[in-house]
């Protein structure tokens, strides 16, 4: 898998203050986080999500239902139903699969594979954060903001901005190598609500070097739903 999570830059922020940054600000910052979106045993408790909502692209102005389960890390199953089309998304195992319907669903590889990856890792951040302390850094944090990052894999980071007065998630960035060229993804967080007691943003917005590709409205979360953990079968499992 083509794959690499770098840092954007920011002329705001000074690559020393990660030095300078203590072991206990990071800690300190970490459970912060983690109370403000619910609290660690609420977090922990998470087995799956599934969401519904509205996305509406930037280009062309296409909006679509949109389903969305994820059980953490490495697990996403996404459907977009546009007025004239499907949108699929399986990721599963290190493995991901995306067409236009179950009969076109095919397998990829690559950018469109570690887009995904990137993509699951975003679904619920918290608990990424929680699950990944030890490998956080501290890099930023005054009266303005506080940014932290998350080495999930050797391969992939996220960078982290969180409001420093109600230590909500606000922002996540990384950056997608595909051969000699790289991608700079970030969603912008707003609208926090409370499902049961766990603070989850209802809106997001999505970019692509810099440029506004989609909003998404969420209607509905729901924690820990029955039924199957993916949309449709993983496609070699039908």
């Amino acid at each position: 898998m083509v794959l690499a999570a770098l840092y954007m830059g920011n002329a705001g922020l000074c690559p020393s203050l990660a030095a300078q940054a203590s072991p206990g600000a990071k800690s300190a910052l970490v459970d912060a986080v983690i109370e403000a979106h619910g609290g660690a045993d609420r977090i922990s408790g998470i087995r799956s999500l599934r969401l519904e909502g509205m996305l509406v692209a930037v280009n062309g102005g296409n909006h679509g239902k949109l389903y969305r389960i994820s059980q953490g890390e490495g697990t996403l199953s996404m459907m977009v139903e546009y007025p004239d089309r499907i949108e699929l998304r399986i990721l599963e195992d290190g493995r991901g699969w995306r067409g236009d319907g179950p009969a076109t669903l095919a397998e990829v590889q690559g950018p469109l594979l570690g887009a995904m990856v990137l993509q699951s890792a975003r679904a619920f951040l918290p608990m990424v954060l929680a699950d990944h302390r030890d490998d956080t850094v501290l890099e930023h944090s005054d009266s303005t903001t506080a940014v932290l990052t998350v080495t999930l894999t050797p391969e992939l980071s996220l960078r982290l901005w969180m409001d420093p007065d109600t230590h909500l998630i606000t922002r996540s960035e990384s950056i997608l190598a595909a051969g000699p060229m790289t991608i700079a993804f970030a969603t912008d967080y707003a609208d926090y609500r409370m499902v049961d007691g766990v603070a989850f943003p209802f809106r997001e917005q999505t970019f692509a070097q810099g440029v506004p590709t989609a909003s998404t409205l969420i209607e509905s979360v729901e924690i820990n739903p029955e039924g199957p953990r993916t949309l449709l079968p993983i496609p070699e499992a039908r």
